[in-house]
């Protein structure tokens, strides 16, 4: 009898360390492309614990081929602002995870446009 508690013990260890380890943690990616920047650089101010709360800046690196990516944790709704700066805003995304993927144009009158994404949101700032 107690042999088969221990072997019931241990299937149900195994079978939650394995869910646990099967369970992916949700992560927002943005990835895209940015035209016309005038060499002005790409900076990324998001809300912090969730959209209404503080925000936090940060630069985004481009690459030689003009094309960028962020990865942060998701899971929560979160709002994202791209601006070129001291120059435009480019636009705001709200996610709450995933890849998004965007084209960025510092010259136009719709300067961000969603390319790839499921439930994101784009709201337009003038």
């Amino acid at each position: 009898m107690k042999r088969n508690v221990w072997r019931a013990v241990l299937g149900a260890v195994c079978l939650g360390s394995l869910c646990a380890a099967c369970t992916t943690r949700q992560e927002i990616r943005i990835t895209g492309s940015l035209r016309n920047a005038d060499g002005a650089t790409l900076i990324c101010y998001r809300s912090v614990g969730g959209m209404f709360n503080s925000e936090t800046y940060d630069t985004l690196a481009l690459q030689a081929d003009s094309t960028f990516a962020l990865t942060l944790p998701g899971g929560e709704y979160e709002c994202f602002n791209l601006a070129l700066y001291g120059k435009k805003k480019l636009g705001t995304l709200l996610t709450k995870g995933g890849n998004i993927r965007v084209q960025l144009d510092g010259q136009s009158e719709q300067p961000m446009t969603i390319l790839e994404g499921q439930d994101e949101q784009l709201m337009w700032q003038k």
